[in-house]
């Protein structure tokens, strides 16, 4: 008779893995779970006996006849093949179980950890991000496989594409990501996955990975990356001064302004022209912080160049843009000081080197020279830093 209960119960499986039918609707088990629990306690136990395995067995194959689509007790037949060494039983099992209750927690669990097992990527990841999607609590448990799965370089592109579709679980795993691959080689390999599935690195996930690489001194390669990773059609955009134009880019520290880190400084038209200029108005004593951004420029001569208005006289000469080698302390190799322009635009130019040994540069404006208390008010638009020879 048990021979006949196995012989249905195969028949049954065949037709539940075949029959991939989205109309299927689960009725749920009822009380059955309940009744299951100590069929579960037995199936998990390392030193369950072989009659208390037939005896959880038997109890699951209850419950299917009374309810054949309960994915617990489907679930439970499959774990038991587990322990018998039967494979590919089990995940036939675990399959089924799922294509009957698309939130039956514990195939899911154990269809991730096998494909993963077997480098199957794809589809691991496609379970993974079917649990955390939702379950939080699942959290903790999954993220750090997810992550050290990218210390085989076939787990990029299928991570990439699962997470290129921007779900609710990536802002933590990003967060975490630092924490299992130190090496910010293994974020920007993930990111440029991403970009390549035709997602968005998003302005904090670009600053994160921007800022780890600058506090090692590792400026060039910060550059690269991030022209690397940026949208497409702002790299284009992209000139030795970052959004010198103001003209509202994504703020991607430490290359962008500072603006996001509460900077003084508005954008916003100026009298008489339609595009967007910064405005800075301070009364020339309280503490702030002014637009700076990182520059990566070679050895070289340069020209700092751009356009400048002062609105009042008493603005001249008490403000002005440096350019420092970053280091401790730095050391400025260009000042350009707000003239007085009678309230009209000023085109200006202030010539620098940058000397050898200069790896990294900052573009702040400096207050130094802003010591009486009077109101600045002053506009500057088109900034940027040209080849010395390019420079008009």
């Amino acid at each position: 008779m048990f021979a006949l209960a196995l012989g249905l119960g195969a028949v049954l499986l065949l037709v539940l893995i075949l029959r991939n039918d989205s109309s299927i609707v689960t009725r749920g088990p009822a009380n059955a779970n309940q009744s299951l629990n100590a069929a579960w306690n037995i199936v998990r136990s390392p030193s369950a006996s072989p009659t208390q395995l037939i005896a959880a067995e038997t109890k699951a194959r209850v419950t299917l006849h009374r309810e054949p689509l309960n994915s617990v007790a489907i679930s439970l037949i499959g774990t038991l093949r587990e322990r018998q060494g039967k494979a590919a039983d089990s995940q036939a099992l675990m399959s089924a179980a799922v294509r009957t209750n698309h939130r039956e927690n514990i195939a899911e669990l154990w269809l991730f950890d096998h494909l993963l097992a077997e480098k199957n990527y794809d589809q691991a990841f496609v379970r993974a991000d079917a649990l955390l999607r939702r379950e939080q609590n699942f959290t903790r448990q999954l993220l750090p496989q997810l992550s050290a799965s990218l210390t085989d370089p076939a787990a990029y592109e299928p991570l990439g594409q699962r997470l290129a579709k921007a779900p609710s679980w990536r802002p933590v795993f990003m967060e975490a990501l630092s924490e299992t691959h130190p090496n910010p080689a293994a974020t920007f390999k993930l990111y440029a996955a991403i970009k390549a599935a035709r997602g968005e690195i998003t302005p904090d996930e670009l600053s994160a990975l921007l800022l780890q690489l600058v506090a090692a001194g590792r400026y060039e390669e910060a550059y690269l990356d991030w022209l690397i990773l940026l949208p497409d059609q702002v790299a284009s955009k992209v000139t030795n001064i970052y959004d010198g134009d103001f003209s509202g880019l994504p703020d991607t520290r430490p290359f962008g302004w500072n603006f996001s880190q509460g900077a003084t400084g508005f954008i916003e038209p100026p009298p008489g022209r339609d595009d967007p200029a910064l405005h800075i108005i301070y009364n020339g004593s309280a503490k702030r912080e002014f637009p700076a951004q990182l520059l990566v420029l070679p050895p070289g001569q340069y020209a700092l160049v751009g356009e400048v208005m002062t609105a009042t006289t008493s603005s001249a000469g008490r403000l002005g843009w440096q350019i420092q080698c970053v280091g401790d302390p730095p050391v400025a190799v260009a000042l350009a000081p707000v003239p007085d322009t009678a309230g009209r635009w000023v085109r200006f130019s202030t010539p620098f080197a940058v000397p050898p040994g200069c790896s990294a540069q900052r573009l702040v404006l400096d207050k130094s020279a802003a010591a009486q208390e009077a109101e600045i008010d002053v506009w500057y638009d088109k900034l940027n830093v040209q080849p010395a020879g390019a420079a008009r």
